[in-house]
């Protein structure tokens, strides 16, 4: 299957975003390791390879770092991991996941 067109792009143009990437799968699977979760902004601390806008551009930042990770571990017939990115006030993925995966 071929991915699609934006799973190999980096968001925003940053040069740092496979890192991104990859230190956000590292927490995650910690987490996963543990039944833990972990928070949007546990997130954005760790994730030191990219800087992290305020307002609706950090959203979707979010979105689509976790979508990438997503993809990848969908390819390699593994559990989603970024379910695991939740927020702090309800401890739930935001809608934007729960939307992608419902209509998967």
């Amino acid at each position: 299957m071929k991915p699609p067109a934006w799973f190999n792009r980096d968001y925003a143009g940053y040069t740092g975003w496979s890192d991104a990437v990859e230190q956000c799968r590292v927490l995650l699977i910690d987490r996963a390791r543990t039944e833990g979760q972990a928070t949007y902004k546990e997130i954005a601390e760790f994730v030191t390879a990219i800087p992290w806008p305020e307002g609706d551009q950090r959203g979707s930042q979010f979105g689509y770092l976790l979508a990438q990770i997503s993809y990848e571990e969908w390819l390699q017939t593994r559990p989603l991991l970024s379910a695991l990115a939740v927020k702090t006030t309800v401890g739930s993925p935001r809608t934007g996941f729960l939307d992608s995966v419902a209509t998967s």
